[in-house]
């Protein structure tokens, strides 16, 4: 990767249930970004859990080796992983940009929160100079230093979805006021 500090925008993890086995590597998750669904994110998450932690990181290990960038890889880490004795590290992305002035602080899961078992991506891109922590290295470290969480993720509708998000933009508490842009980008994930 060339050595640039440009505004990366990040992703969508347009996979469904069946690309659970069946992912395809020909595509970056940045050329995805607007469409980023917060059911298929749920939907992978589900399957992932439905075959088994050992099944599950086989898959995510073979995501991670045919595309170094796999961005749906780090999301179902800190959806799948936690901390053994203390949370997990953040993966090193670049310098996130939040939404209504939050910071890091904000969001111990990002590039995520998880609202209401809802997993809402919660920056809107990195600003990255020089080479990212590829993917494999951050999944190894969770493997290493994190279990698998025991809690399963539920079947949402996206009426449901949009509820959550809905919630979501009202209960948290935002440094500044949101734009009416950065409230489309949530509302956009209820897909």
């Amino acid at each position: 990767m060339k050595q640039i500090a440009v505004l990366l925008i990040i992703f969508a993890m347009g996979c469904d249930s069946e690309s659970v086995t069946t992912a395809s590597s020909d595509s970056s998750p940045y050329d995805e970004y607007e469409t980023y669904s917060i059911k298929r994110t749920l939907d992978t998450a589900r399957e992932l859990q439905k075959s088994g932690t050992e099944e599950a990181i086989v898959q995510l290990k073979a995501w991670a080796k045919a595309n170094p960038d796999d961005f749906r890889t780090i999301v179902m880490c800190r959806m799948l992983f936690k901390g053994k004795e203390s949370p997990l590290r953040r993966p090193p992305l670049g310098g996130a940009v939040f939404l209504g002035g939050t910071t890091y602080d904000d969001w111990p899961l990002e590039p995520i929160a998880i609202f209401e078992g809802v997993p809402i991506l919660i920056t809107q891109g990195y600003a990255v100079g020089g080479e990212a922590e590829p993917v494999e290295v951050y999944l190894s470290y969770c493997i290493q230093e994190g279990t698998w969480v025991p809690e399963r993720y539920e079947d949402k509708t996206n009426k449901q979805i949009k509820a959550s998000l809905e919630r979501f933009i009202a209960a948290t508490e935002w440094k500044q006021e949101l734009s009416d842009s950065e409230k489309q980008f949530l509302m956009s994930q209820a897909r």
